[in-house]
This record gives structure tokens, C-alpha cells and sequence, in this order.
């Protein structure tokens, strides 16, 4: 198939537009019927497929969606296996020498103990600390615009944080698309953005550049970065996470979503490509500039005296050439 034109392209297209269209079922009102259809078919396939001592828990409490639908490879099949048991009722106390007590008391006794129990989602840098201008932290920026939950323009661009670009951003995952399609798009986003600070970087390095303006500092406006997280919360509040369970999308305190982008991706896609260029204000740094307009400056000067001094003795040496091998000198 590589071999034949635009056929990878026509496949890939294929497989996005599969998962694409499974946006329409998380709307809360027009999606219902979609989800239906979902969950009659995640729940014959765990009756199928589990041991009736569990099918009970497995099956799905809240609205599918809600949280992240997930593929089964395989772990429905390993709770057949006599030495696995799955315990669901009596949840972990204490870790104890010679394994884990659990609320009721019991002693589980363990070999190993893997802790797989998710991670901090409203928490993406963890402890990384990231400054802005005037010190700001990248914490008390977001008090600001969304309460202190993580949000970003187009989960990229903080107003505070000139040049900053994050990559897998506030609102950027989808519930039914992969990441690497979303990241392919801010990619793209942030490569347009920084375009005419790249090609004013091209144009210092030639001698001429002490005479041409030059940004070298990006930042989205405040006011369209609001505006931004506010629709993104707006549009989020119409979709199934925002039904009432338990989900790592969903900030505790707030109820805010900060992970999911809801809308189509193509529309993320096309936000990455037509850009919206008036929510950005392009600066120049004034002493670096100052700095590399003088150096460049110099090698201006430089550049023609030097160019003078050669362009004097090709003359004088070509005049002496003619007065020596053509006519006679005076």
C-alpha cells in the first residue's frame, strides 16, 4: 500500500473519520441515543466475558463516557485464572512486612505490591515550578483565568508566559480520538506562531538586519485567552462528563473540565492552521535587540571599509597592469 499514491493518506483519512464521528454520542441530549448503543454493547460483552462473581461491579454505574471507554486485551479473560482474585469491597488499609491489610483486616500476603492507581491529572507539571513575567507562577496565573484549574489557548498559550508552548495541554485529550493526532496539531499551531520570529532570527545573522525591526517575543492577549477557556468550559458543560461521576477530566472543587477538548478534533485542526493572528502580540526584547543591532552594525562598517580597501587595490593593480604591458607610463 505505500507504494500506491495517496493510498496511506486515503487510509489514515478512513481510520480518523471511524473515530471522529463517535463524537456526536457525547452530547448529553442529542448523543443519548449513541450511548445506548455503547453501553447494551459493553455490558453484553461483559456478561459474556467475566466471571459471574464479578459481572455485578464490572458492569458500568454511570454514563458511558462519563469516564474513558477503554478496550478489553485480555484482563476479563485473567480473572478466570485460579490464582487471580479480584477485590473490589474491602479496599487496601496499610502495607504491612509481609503484604497489605485491608480495611477489614485482612492480611493479603505479597511478594511484590505494584501501585497502579492513576496519577494527578489537574496536576500536569507536578513540581515544576515555571515563572512568568514578573515572577508569576504558572499556579497563580491560572487562579485567574479558570480558578486555579490548568487551562491554556487552545491548551498551548498562557497570556503571562511570552514563548512558552505547551504540548499535550489543559483540553487537549478527546474521548475518542488519539493524542498523537491532537499533538500533530499543536505542533503545527506552534510552528505558525513562532514563524516570524524564526525569519526575523534568519534575517540577523546578515549585516543588512541592523536596518529592520525584529520581534523575537510571542504572546497570546489575555482577553482572548479568557475567552478561550471560557467557551472550552461552556461547550464542556453540554457533554456527558459533565453528568456527575467520578472522572479524572473533572477538577474536584471546581467541577471544571480540564483535560478534555469538546468539540470536534477537526476543528482543532483547523484552529492550528487558520490562525486567529489578532489574539497574538508580537515584541522585541529592546537590550538584546539593541546588542545584536550594534553588532551587526559593526560588521556593517566592517564589511565596507573592508570592501572599500579591496575594491582601492583591484583598481591600483589593474590601472599598473596597463601601464606596464599596454601603453607607457608618464
Amino acid at each position: 500500500m505505500e507504494w500506491v499514491p495517496l493510498a496511506m493518506r486515503i487510509y489514515r483519512a478512513k481510520l480518523y473519520w471511524n473515530q471522529e464521528r463517535e463524537f456526536a454520542g457525547f452530547d448529553i441530549g442529542t448523543g443519548a441515543e449513541i450511548r445506548r448503543g455503547w453501553s447494551n454493547e459493553a455490558s453484553d460483552y461483559i456478561r459474556a466475558n467475566a466471571p459471574a462473581q464479578y459481572r455485578g461491579f464490572l458492569l458500568p454505574k454511570t454514563e458511558i463516557g462519563c469516564k474513558r471507554r477503554v478496550n478489553d486485551i485480555g484482563y476479563l479473560a485473567t480473572l478466570h485464572q485460579n490464582n487471580v482474585k479480584l477485590i473490589y469491597d474491602d479496599p487496601v488499609e496499610e502495607i504491612v512486612s509481609n503484604g497489605v491489610r485491608t480495611k477489614a483486616g485482612k492480611i493479603v500476603h505479597a511478594d511484590a505490591i505494584v501501585l497502579a492507581q492513576g496519577f494527578e491529572s489537574q496536576h500536569p507539571f507536578g513540581t515544576l515550578q515555571i515563572f512568568g513575567e514578573g515572577g508569576i507562577s504558572i499556579q497563580d496565573h491560572w487562579s485567574k483565568p479558570s480558578e486555579g484549574v490548568p487551562s491554556a489557548y487552545l491548551g498551548t498559550c498562557l497570556s503571562a508566559f511570552p514563548n512558552l508552548f505547551i504540548m499535550m495541554g489543559p483540553n487537549t485529550l478527546s474521548g475518542h480520538l488519539s493524542v498523537i493526532y491532537t499533538t500533530e496539531c499543536q505542533i503545527n499551531f506552534t510552528l505558525r506562531i513562532i514563524r516570524p520570529i524564526l525569519n526575523g532570527m534568519r534575517r540577523r545573522t546578515a549585516a543588512l538586519a541592523a536596518c529592520r525591526p525584529t520581534c523575537d517575543i510571542v504572546s497570546v492577549k489575555p482577553s482572548a485567552e479568557k475567552e478561550d477557556i471560557d467557551t472550552v468550559q461552556q461547550k464542556a458543560g453540554n457533554l456527558v462528563w459533565a453528568t456527575g461521576c467520578t472522572s479524572w477530566f473533572i477538577d474536584e472543587g471546581t467541577k471544571r473540565n480540564s483535560i478534555m477538548f469538546p468539540d470536534w478534533q477537526y476543528k482543532f485542526w483547523l484552529r492550528s492552521v487558520f490562525i486567529a493572528w489578532d489574539d497574538f502580540v508580537y515584541t522585541s526584547d529592546r537590550s538584546s535587540s539593541k546588542a545584536v543591532n550594534e553588532r551587526n552594525g559593526k560588521r556593517l562598517y566592517l564589511g565596507i571599509v573592508a570592501g572599500g580597501i579591496l575594491a582601492f587595490g583591484a583598481f591600483y593593480l589593474h590601472r599598473h597592469r596597463l601601464c606596464t604591458y599596454v601603453l607607457p607610463c608618464d
